[in-house]
């Protein structure tokens, strides 16, 4: 993967194809492991407990007295926390210290999760799950220029997926984790251990992060010339549809499989989902840099297909099972393929396409977490299965289109098109 910056003109639209980063940093000749498990430990803790509720809502909607529905809003406002958060945050510690900006942004985690796990209050509790949601979405908004900007020349792509794959590790191992404590101890337990983990998170970040500077904004480096590029725009629209259409079901899993009297299986089936998660960031990051584009439409019509799957099942269990690993496999690299495939098309407004992933991403994750309540509450478990399946499909249409058009453009060979 080249680390060079291709020349643009003041709109930020690169003149040809290619990874650009905007920092003008050195590049260390030693591949920063321990820094990039410190970002991916960050954003394991951070992605784990936006969707922890997920595996949680039964026993929180007993506890604190509101519907499963209601309950969505914990998710919906931790993600609504990151849109509001990205875009600006980003903006207003550009030129601070990126080793100091993460340390702050675990810190303000770490207070608003430990306040999550004490409150009953549910309105103070909502307030708190969307602060948490702020410090998150700074936190996503630097790691992708952060992890390259550290990286050895030729290895940003490797770092990337790195520094991303704790968010995957969170839906492999955190969510079925932590349905297993609350079945053990409370829900409150599976939050307060997240605290802890931010406690060591922090310590060890301090000892092992490099002070990397921040960056002044440039020409064709800004919000709005990162949405004059049309590329951009195409990948903002396709992560939009598969993220809600995810979303839409993966929020309200346990309610659907309660539906089909699979509650018993609930920890199987997201240990198998997480798995294959798992399994999916390494295919991704296999295959990055030679066959990005077929990656997009591989991950998207994925989802689409998983989740018509489930749709189909019944509850059947082997469809069922089936389902959720091809849905793992897909989804799993899904964001450091959209984030690579946005660096890609970006040029120099790069790092504002980032912020703008994290926004869309997480106004996304709000969408489908307030469009699965809805219909939960309205038409039940098929609407929410329905409505996640079409979402997914047209981002695959989406995805083809655009794909097609690069095709096109730039001919065959391009970022492994055939």
């Amino acid at each position: 993967m080249s680390t060079s910056t291709p020349p643009c003109g003041t709109s930020g639209r690169p003149e040809h194809p290619d990874i650009s980063d905007a920092s003008t940093t050195p590049s260390p000749d030693r591949f920063p492991l321990a820094a990039l498990a410190i970002m991916a430990l960050t954003g394991f803790v951070t992605l784990l407990t936006e969707t922890l509720p997920a595996g949680l809502l039964p026993e929180m909607s007993a506890e604190l007295g509101r519907t499963p529905s209601q309950l969505g809003l914990t998710v919906t406002l931790f993600a609504l926390g990151c849109v509001v958060s990205a875009v600006p945050l980003s903006r207003a510690t550009a030129r601070l210290s990126r080793r100091t900006v993460l340390l702050g942004t675990i810190a303000l985690f770490l207070v608003a999760n430990t306040a999550t796990a004490l409150l009953s209050w549910f309105p103070l509790l909502l307030a708190a799950r969307f602060v948490a949601g702020m410090s998150a979405g700074l936190v996503w908004a630097i790691l992708p220029s952060y992890s390259r900007r550290i990286a050895p020349a030729g290895r940003q792509g490797l770092a990337l997926s790195v520094a991303l794959s704790g968010g995957t590790f969170a839906l492999a191992i955190g969510v079925p984790a932590g349905t297993a404590l609350d079945q053990l101890a409370g829900w409150r337990l599976a939050f307060g251990i997240m605290s802890v983990i931010a406690v060591v998170l922090f310590l060890a970040a301090w000892r092992v992060l490099p002070d990397t500077p921040g960056s002044a904004a440039g020409v064709g480096s800004g919000i709005g010339a990162a949405l004059r590029i049309p590329a951009v725009l195409a990948v903002l629209t396709v992560l939009a549809f598969v993220v809600v259409g995810h979303n839409t079901v993966y929020t309200y899993i346990a309610p659907v499989l309660a539906a089909w009297n699979a509650d018993g299986q609930r920890s199987l089936i997201l240990t198998v989902f997480g798995v294959a998660s798992v399994a999916g960031v390494f295919l991704t990051g296999r295959f990055l840099d030679r066959l990005l584009f077929p990656q997009l439409l591989t991950a998207t019509g994925g989802v689409a297909i998983a989740l018509l799957m489930l749709t189909l099942s019944g509850g059947a269990l082997v469809p069922v099972q089936v389902g959720a690993v091809l849905w793992g496999l897909v989804f799993g690299g899904m964001a450091s393929v959209i984030q690579t495939v946005a660096a890609t098309v970006a040029g120099t407004a790069a790092d504002s396409a980032q912020a703008l992933l994290v926004t869309a991403w997480n106004l996304s994750i709000a969408a489908g977490g307030a469009l699965g309540g809805a219909l939960l509450a309205g038409p039940g478990v098929d609407g929410v299965l329905v409505a996640g399946t079409l979402f997914a499909a047209v981002a695959f249409v989406v995805a083809a289109v655009f794909v097609t058009g690069r095709r096109r453009r730039f001919g065959p060979g391009y970022g492994g098109l055939l």
